[in-house]
């Protein structure tokens, strides 16, 4: 990602704003610093690790910044999906001198003037959730269906969905686990959204090389058929 990097420099119209918590300023000017108008898709991983803070707090101070209207967010999809492939965040510019939200980064106001954030009916809050919580159904689906387990709910998957993760990052971690584990008597018990989807455990889930299947994993997978599977033992 290009950074438009203007040192630690912050408007006084930012800095000044009683809206706006020291931490609040600090990532405004980092996202800025990172959207070049196509905007900034850096993950909370890269905020939190510039900030010093868990990418829960991070996520809470987006979704804050969101709010005030300081900030927009765009998520963008996979073709003919509704599969989240990136989060983009937009520093909105030009501060007026009475204090308010910046001006929004050239798309056109909404028919009573207010910001995106402060009118609810073009706000696409609502949207989001809705889509975050059709994801999260899906995920349990998809976990349910290789573990043959039935959770209802997802502990953790709406906070990495906020993060930026995608469906493809989720069946990545649940494959990858399920077939560490599933045949593990001791470590079956882990593959719950609680143990796979925790802000401590996902990314490093996620950075797991993936293995190297054997026959015997192929099989118990459902992936070869038995049958095929004794032929091939009788020729090694």
């Amino acid at each position: 990602m290009k950074r438009d990097f203007k040192g630690i420099w912050i408007p006084k119209d930012i800095w000044q704003n009683e809206k706006l918590s020291v931490m609040e300023k600090i990532l405004y000017v980092e996202i800025e610093s990172l959207d070049n108008g196509e905007g900034c898709f850096a993950r909370n991983e890269h905020f939190g690790k510039f900030l010093g803070l868990s990418k829960n707090r991070c996520s809470a101070l987006i979704s804050s910044l969101i709010d005030k209207g300081f900030v927009t967010m765009e998520l963008k999809y996979r073709d003919g999906s509704k599969e989240v492939e990136r989060r983009l965040l937009f520093a909105r510019r030009g501060i007026p001198k009475n204090g308010q939200p910046p001006t929004d980064h050239g798309r056109p106001p909404s028919e009573n003037g207010l910001p995106p954030s402060e009118n609810r009916e073009d706000s696409n809050t609502k949207s989001i959730i809705q889509l975050n919580n059709t994801q999260e159904k899906e995920i349990v689906a998809y976990l349910n269906q290789r573990t043959g387990k039935q959770f209802r709910k997802g502990s953790n998957i709406q906070a990495r969905l906020q993060e930026g993760y995608t469906m493809e990052d989720f069946k990545y971690v649940i494959d990858i686990k399920v077939h560490e584990w599933l045949h593990n008597e001791k470590m079956a018990k882990y593959l719950t959204p609680k143990t796979l989807f925790a802000e401590a455990n996902f990314d490093r889930y996620l950075n797991q090389a993936p293995p190297k299947a054997t026959l015997t994993d192929l099989v118990q997978n459902g992936t070869l058929d038995p049958v095929a599977f004794l032929k091939l033992g009788d020729g090694l």
